[in-house]
């Protein structure tokens, strides 16, 4: 929850605590940040936001007064989460937490591959809309059509709505880096489906990388795999006359691979650099090498949800990794 969203509900929830009733006075900015612990810009903007959400008004000259009446622990809002005909997608526990604790309610819906009657139903005077898994144009332009604040969430950057991502390019970019400093030279690629964007981008890094220090880079040491990495593909890929000081692996693909290392000990297993995202555990060995990304995309995604306004409303938000060895 941002600092603004956090003094906003510290506000609503002392106004109902001490039963102010509309009409009534608010404390002053100086008073209410004593109170709440943040800055007076802080304080100045979540004031804005509760104007703009009803709860508040200003008159000239007077101050700003109670515009309707709250309770304690009342719920200012819903946020609906949509996984778009994607039935594995789940929205974190600890962010539904954060939610609550804050105020705001979440309805979870799983949608077909179209938008109908039953989505419109379930994002009715919602106050924010969180969406992720196979997001098409028609989706994006239901979207902009509900005027609801929306942010998407995942690897398909859409340039109309804000959309909230992990920086794929990045981590392997850095992955190369990390390997080509320790004068590593050989440098393979196992990642997704061509199609699959993370795996597009994992390419695109990697590629990157590989010129950026003159490394040699060929077809044959990439292996576009799919998430389950089949025992014919790698047993082809480490045995087709490529020595690799290094392999970068897409992190569905890693248990596999280390699988087929152990169970072909007799092959020199070069270092592993795999792309780890937020909550994911993996105990690092010695040869294994980790961008890990530090933050998730669905706690950034509401931070946003809460600060979006019409006139900053499309940004493309990339979540950056760190090394981790």
């Amino acid at each position: 929850m941002t600092k603004y969203t956090t003094a906003k509900h510290i506000i609503l929830n002392f106004m109902a605590n001490h039963k102010c009733a509309v009409g009534d006075k608010i404390l002053t900015e100086s008073k209410i940040a004593d109170l709440t612990g943040s800055s007076r810009i802080t304080v100045r903007h979540a004031i804005r936001e509760l104007k703009d959400q009803g709860f508040l008004e200003s008159k000239r000259g007077k101050g700003t007064f109670l515009k309707k009446n709250i309770f304690s622990n009342s719920c200012f809002g819903v946020v609906n989460f949509l996984a778009v005909n994607d039935p594995n997608q789940s929205f974190p526990s600890y962010i539904q937490a954060d939610l609550k604790k804050g105020g705001y309610d979440i309805k979870y819906m799983i949608t077909g591959e179209k938008p109908d009657s039953q989505v419109l139903d379930q994002i009715k005077n919602s106050s924010g809309i969180i969406a992720c898994g196979y997001i098409t144009l028609q989706w994006v332009d239901f979207f902009l059509s509900t005027d609801i604040p929306t942010v998407i969430v995942g690897s398909n950057p859409v340039e109309k709505i804000t959309t909230v991502k992990y920086d794929y390019k990045k981590a392997a970019n850095l992955l190369v880096r990390h390997f080509a400093l320790k004068n590593m030279k050989s440098i393979g690629l196992v990642c997704g489906q061509s199609s699959y964007l993370p795996a597009v981008e994992m390419h695109a890094g990697w590629l990157e990388g590989m010129n950026e220090y003159s490394l040699a880079c060929n077809q044959k040491m990439i292996l576009w795999s799919g998430i389950e990495s089949t025992w014919a593909q790698l047993d082809l890929f480490f045995n087709q006359g490529t020595r690799f000081d290094a392999v970068i692996v897409e992190s569905g693909a890693l248990v596999p691979v280390l699988a087929y290392f152990w169970e072909n000990r007799k092959i020199c297993t070069p270092a592993l650099g795999f792309i780890e995202e937020y909550g994911a555990k993996y105990e690092l060995r010695e040869s294994l090498t980790a961008a890990v990304f530090p933050k998730s995309i669905f706690q950034e995604a509401v931070e946003i949800l809460f600060l979006q306004t019409k006139e900053n409303r499309v940004q493309i938000v990339k979540i950056d990794p760190e090394i981790k060895v």
